[in-house]
């Protein structure tokens, strides 16, 4: 089963990355700038089962007092049912053979955790844009601020 893994801070948290990518846009030419909302994404392959992945998610990807976590079933990184005209996702993943350092230590602390079946992990980045931006301008964020075609490929709203 695959299971993604969405950690982001805490609405009581300012999103930081969120708002420096949304000035990144800004210095891009994009006048009409979105509010940027970031989340970190781990991509979880293996026979897990729901309590080992929430015992993942809480103990080992998420601080529990500044972030929180959602789990999708499946490849479920789709834009949910209320992507609307105004609010667009761009996911960044590293691309298929690209060394993934990150997930290389996720799957050790794993091991730590007691969990000893076998998993692949993928990390990735996402972006939700909320505000006027036309489909243009997203595909021009993900191409010039957000991944590097050498090593990550993007997907904007679920495509």
């Amino acid at each position: 089963m695959i299971n993604t893994i969405e950690t982001m801070l805490q609405n009581s948290f300012r999103d930081r990355h969120g708002e420096h990518v949304r000035q990144d846009i800004i210095d891009l030419g994009i006048a009409k700038a979105p509010k940027v909302k970031y989340s970190q994404l781990y991509r979880v392959e293996g026979d897990l089962d729901g309590d080992e992945v929430r015992a993942i998610a809480a103990k080992l990807l998420t601080d529990p007092v500044t972030d929180t976590f959602v789990i999708h079933e499946a490849d479920g990184g789709n834009c949910p049912q209320n992507c609307k005209a105004h609010r667009h996702q761009i996911e960044v993943w590293l691309k298929h053979g690209v060394t993934d350092t990150v997930a290389d230590s996720v799957i050790k602390a794993v091991r730590d955790l007691g969990i000893t079946k076998d998993i692949k992990v993928k990390t990735g980045h996402k972006y939700v844009f909320e505000g006027a931006i036309t489909p243009a301008a997203v595909r021009q964020i993900a191409e010039r601020l957000l991944a590097n075609p050498m090593v990550q490929e993007y997907r904007i709203d679920g495509r």
